[in-house]
């Protein structure tokens, strides 16, 4: 099944237009349904640990 708006391949529509199939991106900017919420950010994911022995990655004094 293809979108009627894009030709992407969908598996499920989102909305009809027309009688014709329209995914979910361009049913939202045909303004067909709302967009779904999506959760705040809660900031960067990424957890970085540091031993006492490990020296910085960038390292600026003393590096030839």
């Amino acid at each position: 099944m293809q979108c009627a708006v894009c030709h992407r391949r969908i598996n499920k529509p989102a909305a009809l237009s027309h009688g014709l199939p329209v995914g979910p991106r361009c049913s939202v900017k045909l303004g067909l349904v709302t967009p779904k919420p999506r959760l705040p950010s809660m900031g960067p994911r990424i957890v970085v640990r540091v031993d006492e022995d490990q020296i910085p990655l960038f390292q600026t004094e003393g590096v030839l």
